[in-house]
């Protein structure tokens, strides 16, 4: 009996648990990680870096020798008279080995630029994390902007109706005029008209947002506490976020393509200059004049005199490249400027006017409740605390609509800055 009751309650307890799990709020970084495990791009960029890093891996091979195990047979007509240099059957079985010494400094280079390259894919998965992390920040904060909102209109239109049957017993016994009564019913017309267009708005949100994250269309969205203590204080200074800007991913992947790019000068360079090779061969079996000779050596000195203008031409490529690359890092520098300057801006606004939002919202709620306190002892109309109530929660939802906006820009001024990585 015991041992029932210990079950029964371990599974009750484990429902309790699951439902929980079910209903559990997410913030903005458990969503962003349901989108990371997602999001096709992510994966495929780590494709993209274990290639590149074989890439590099290969290009170390080069300075390591080549060896092979090789064995051949040769059969020449028989001529009848069979010595050392006409043997008719000539199998030979050997190990050759290749050695590069030197290839113009090509080797380095080589090495050098599919490092370069490889860094360049790590920094573009950087890049596009925070890419997709500011699409799920953006989506969540737009979600939780028409949800706050459309909470604020529900409790807005409650009071109203509230108002409105108020004022329709009155009419009934002429304490009020039709025309009051009439104009709190249009008040609440707008307000479900407001309010089935903010349905749509959150079902085209909830929609997107459970695109990016794969998270069920009726998650409980929870904001971010940190987000919201941190965006309440003042701004840092614009110049500690200027100073961020190499650290971004796409300069940091730029720069890593400019030395790439160098990289490849040097390479089309190095064809100008002589190469070294040594090649060695051990023989397992051998016929003919040299059968009782085991091993040979060979050294190769080679020398480019002329190729017809090609290699050139590929130098004068590569240095082309390298001037592309330079300016588009010098573009997207200036591009990273000027946005952080923006977002910085747009910060600051944002900062500055949910304060002023704060101080006109207290004065709202106190003209409300003043104008119901005067309402019960008959020293102003229904018509007149309608008005106050409008404007109370007219004003509570801009101020909900900034702040929670405020959040978002100051996300994207750190994002901005590589002041948030991913």
């Amino acid at each position: 009996m015991c041992a029932a009751f210990k079950f029964v309650g371990k599974s009750i307890f484990a429902l309790l648990l699951l439902e929980g799990a079910v209903h559990a709020a997410v913030d903005l970084d458990g969503a962003f990680k349901s989108a990371l495990k997602k999001n096709e791009t992510v994966s495929i960029q780590s494709e993209k870096i274990e290639q590149a890093a074989e890439r590099y891996g290969r290009a170390k091979s080069s300075f390591f020798p080549t060896i092979d195990g090789v064995a051949s047979y040769t059969r020449l007509p028989d001529t009848g008279l069979t010595n050392a240099f006409n043997k008719p059957d000539r199998p030979e079985v050997k190990f050759t080995a290749n050695v590069a010494l030197f290839r113009g400094g090509r080797e380095f280079a080589g090495i050098r630029q599919t490092k370069a390259s490889l860094a360049v894919e790590q920094h573009q998965s950087r890049a596009i994390r925070t890419e997709l992390y500011q699409a799920v920040a953006e989506s969540f904060f737009e979600t939780l902007i028409h949800e706050q909102d459309a909470k604020n209109l529900e409790i807005q239109l409650s009071l109203s109706k509230k108002r409105e049957n108020e004022l329709a017993e009155r009419k009934k016994i002429g304490r009020s005029r039709a025309s009051e009564l009439l104009a709190v019913q249009v008040a609440v017309a707008n307000l479900e008209a407001q309010s089935s267009s903010l349905d749509a708005l959150i079902q085209s949100a909830r929609e997107k947002l459970s695109y990016l994250t794969g998270l069920d269309r009726t998650v409980k969205l929870n904001d971010d506490a940190l987000i919201s203590d941190r965006s309440s204080h003042e701004v840092s200074a614009l110049s500690r976020y200027l100073a961020r800007v190499e650290n971004r991913p796409e300069i940091a992947a730029l720069l890593q393509q400019l030395e790439a790019a160098e990289e490849g000068v040097a390479i089309a360079r190095g064809q100008h200059l002589p190469s070294a090779d040594v090649f060695g061969n051990y023989y397992l079996k051998r016929t003919g004049v040299n059968e009782g000779q085991d091993w040979d050596v060979t050294a190769r000195l080679t020398l480019p005199i002329f190729s017809g203008g090609s290699v050139l031409s590929q130098v004068e490529e590569a240095a082309s490249s390298k001037r592309e690359a330079d300016l588009r890092l010098a573009n997207a520098r200036r591009v990273a400027e000027q946005q952080i300057r923006s977002l910085w801006a747009a910060v600051r606004a944002s900062q500055k006017q949910m304060s002023t939002l704060k101080k006109a919202l207290d004065l709202a709620e106190r003209n409300y409740r003043l104008q119901d306190k005067e309402y019960s002892l008959g020293l102003v109309t229904n018509l007149d605390v309608i008005q106050a109530l409008n404007a109370f929660y007219d004003t509570r939802r801009s101020y909900d609509r900034v702040r929670f906006q405020t959040k978002l820009e100051f996300i994207r001024l750190e994002t901005a800055a590589a002041l948030r990585e991913y």
